[in-house]
């Protein structure tokens, strides 16, 4: 007896199995014949349309362009790392200068490349920024968030 049950996907019809906790909300084989599907509804929405799109190309992070935007240097004591092998030694580091825990984006603006060290620092120094420094993070919130 199998665990599955058998279902024929309402883009390609083809037959396919899914678990029978899974099968009232199954209608696709697979993410391209749901996408497919999406696209001639018109309901798929991608990049720049995308309500979630944080900017860039899709293949870079968030990290890899914050160290690209600030040439690969530490933007407190002026460490450099320009190739891999110095990335490594240096280990930069992408800080959010409003902590995500305090309700700060994802964002290029709100991020800032700083070396190993100094994150350290900065997040010894400013780990409770909420609770000592209320303004200062309501003014970041100011500049970065608006």
């Amino acid at each position: 007896m199998s665990k599955f049950v058998t279902l024929t996907c309402e883009w390609c019809d083809d037959e396919y199995e899914r678990h029978p906790a899974n099968a009232d909300d199954s209608r696709f084989c697979s993410r391209d014949c749901q996408i497919s599907n999406r696209q001639e509804e018109g309901n798929y929405v991608s990049g720049e349309d995308h309500p979630k799109w944080k900017g860039g190309n899709g293949r870079e992070t968030l990290r890899e362009r914050v160290l690209e935007r600030d040439n690969y240097t530490c933007q407190r004591c002026g460490s450099e790392s320009d190739d891999v092998r110095t990335q490594a030694e240096v280990n930069l580091h992408c800080h959010h200068i409003i902590p995500k825990a305090a309700g700060g984006p994802d964002v290029m603006e709100n991020a800032v490349t700083l070396c190993e060290r100094c994150h350290k620092r900065v997040h010894r120094e400013r780990s409770n920024i909420h609770e000592t420094a209320p303004e200062l993070l309501a003014e970041l919130r100011e500049v970065v968030c608006e």
